[in-house]
């Protein structure tokens, strides 16, 4: 699926079926009216999408970066839910306005966490909690690490209760909601974090994806939490890992008939296949079969379930 801001007023979207040649139109279009959820008047252009479920979280600064305004879109119904507006204090420029979102299950449901983190200084953190039903985010501020050592990644993972997050300086962040408790523990450094492709979640364990460049290699590994370092998956059982710059989809059921324990990897118009094994790249086409239709120069695109298989 395709998404874009092409003016300040709305966000369209356009679900495509990636074996479906260029010519084919998309299966599912949409448009979001935002000047009827919001006042425009005061939004900055820019805004961050999160995938999850069947539900868009999307998120938008105002023009002084002091307030997010959010709200939720159910592609499968068509049902746009406005969460209240985050006040925080302002966000630097130098932080690239995209600080740490995160939920903890499906949108929509009524136990669902939100979390964001948005980093002032490099002192200090403001960290919001929202769960559905509530009138306002909870926001506790903290002092950040005297090192400096802030989040480097918008992917945050949630298990058994915690919010997990990766930090510069190979640090694990980790945010207790029930505690609110912060806490940032020292990994193993055996992955540059600038090869760092994607950070989630598989199975209630940490998965880290990331790209060795100079070997051409792309590899998942788990992380061991008794010797804090990040080993090789071994397997995907009988799941299959789909990444995008803003998702990752993982499929249960097989649907497009790939090949086990292969990676498919969504990037600037071509499909990358890799080797879970090795981490070879294995395949470098327009498409898995023919997905010329996957990009067409969006804003953003994320995979998602196919349109009968979408959570209501």
């Amino acid at each position: 699926m395709n998404i874009s801001r092409e003016n300040i007023r709305e966000i369209s979207f356009n679900l495509y079926q990636p074996s479906a040649p260029r010519v084919q139109p998309p299966i599912v279009s949409g448009i979001i009216a935002l000047d009827q959820i919001f006042d425009i008047s005061c939004m900055q252009y820019h805004m961050n999408v999160i995938y999850r479920d069947g539900c868009l979280c999307i998120s938008m600064f105002n023009k002084e970066t002091t307030c997010s305004y959010f709200m939720l879109y159910t592609l499968a119904t068509n049902k746009i839910i406005k969460l209240p507006q985050f006040n925080h204090p302002r966000v630097p420029e130098e932080f690239d306005f995209d600080m740490l979102r995160a939920v903890s299950t499906k949108p929509t449901s009524p136990d669902c966490v939100f979390l964001v983190l948005y980093i002032s200084n490099y002192h200090k953190w403001s960290i919001g909690i929202y769960r559905r039903g509530d009138t306002d985010w909870s926001i506790t501020e903290f002092e950040g690490d005297s090192d400096g050592i802030i989040p480097f990644l918008d992917d945050g993972v949630f298990i058994g209760g915690v919010f997990y997050f990766l930090c510069t300086d190979e640090r694990l962040g980790s945010y207790d909601i029930s505690s609110e408790e912060l806490k940032q523990d020292s990994f193993a450094a055996t992955i540059d974090y600038r090869d760092i492709h994607k950070f989630f979640g598989l199975d209630e364990e940490l998965i880290l994806a990331y790209c060795d460049v100079k070997a051409r290699k792309f590899f998942i590994t788990s992380y061991d939490w008794s010797q804090k370092v990040w080993v090789p998956l071994k397997s995907l059982g009988d799941q299959y890992l789909f990444f995008s710059s803003h998702s990752v989809y993982v499929d249960a059921i097989n649907y497009y008939g790939v090949s086990a324990n292969k990676i498919y990897i969504r990037k600037h118009r071509i499909c990358y296949v890799y080797s879970l094994d090795n981490g070879e790249l294995l395949e470098c086409t327009s498409g898995l079969r023919n997905w010329d239709g996957l990009d067409y120069n969006s804003e953003c695109s994320v995979w998602v379930e196919p349109p009968h298989l979408l959570p209501k």
